[in-house]
């Protein structure tokens, strides 16, 4: 909630000096966002407002400069990706070089392999999906590694093994799950 305040009395030059000041106040808030959350495992709080990379020019592999500056400029430190989304890795990893951000920037990537609507997340898609979002992303780890789908056919155990190894050999800071089925039984 932005509040104004603006004098009645005083010439009408003072007033719109005050209005002005007031206004670029007012919009330096609205343009931030200042709401943040800690995550046990990371370093820094996230912005709650994450920016979802599966959108154009991300997806085709073009330059989004513009677009994650602009997230950034706002407050949001937070970047949804993942290996079905196009190019994004690639786009988010290239501006994070550029800008030289990545120790400001919280990744979240996911891993699963989805074809003619059969998913695979296992052991070996997640190990090679993994090494690939490094590279892509051009970064030694991940902050945030979803799975992106379920998998009926793999035991959640060799999921979580999988996804502690790579927690103790560095390469991600937290893991979860996104998308799974509720088992209703």
């Amino acid at each position: 909630v932005v509040e104004a305040t603006l004098p009645l009395s005083g010439s009408s030059r003072e007033r719109e000096e005050l209005f002005s000041d007031q206004r670029e106040r007012t919009q330096k808030q609205m343009n931030t966002i200042t709401a943040y959350s800690p995550i046990n495992g990371l370093s820094q709080k996230v912005s709650k407002i994450f920016f979802g990379t599966a959108t154009g020019p991300l997806l085709e592999g073009k330059n989004a400069d513009e677009l994650l500056d602009g997230a950034a400029e706002r407050g949001i430190n937070a970047f949804d990706c993942a290996r079905s989304y196009g190019y994004a890795e690639e786009v988010l990893g290239d501006w994070m070089k550029r800008r030289g951000n990545r120790e400001r920037v919280i990744v979240l990537s996911k891993c699963g392999d989805i074809r003619d609507g059969i998913v695979k997340v296992n052991r070996k898609v997640s190990g090679e999906q993994l090494a690939v979002s490094l590279k892509a992303l051009q970064t030694a780890y991940i902050d945030i590694y979803l799975l992106h789908r379920d998998d009926p056919d793999t035991p959640v155990s060799e999921l979580i093994n999988t996804l502690n190894e790579a927690k103790r050999a560095g390469k991600i800071r937290v893991f979860g799950v996104s998308n799974w089925t509720v088992d209703t039984t």
